[in-house]
């Protein structure tokens, strides 16, 4: 997906989302202003995954929003115990 194929969703109801720091149109971390304005729900409900956790931007996004972050590789066992601990 693109970030211009999020944007076209953004207004869906998620319980939560699941952003690629890399897209092929941009950053996803540009989607998160977007998403906690449509749906304030999602506030420490939005994962971004990376290949590179010590990214400035990554940093950043942390420290602005209450975002988790996964880096990459990792287990669907990962995904599983970070969900169980949103229940």
């Amino acid at each position: 997906p693109s970030i211009q194929q999020a944007r076209s969703i953004v207004h869906e109801p998620f319980r939560a989302v699941f952003l690629d720091l890399t897209l092929p149109d941009g950053s996803g971390l540009s989607l998160i202003p977007d998403l906690l304005r449509q749906q304030p729900h999602l506030q420490n409900h939005i994962v971004i995954m990376t290949g590179d956790p010590s990214d400035i931007n990554v940093r950043n996004a942390i420290e602005e929003h209450p975002v988790e972050l996964m880096a990459k590789p990792f287990r669907i066992s990962d995904i599983n115990k970070l969900l169980a601990s949103w229940a």
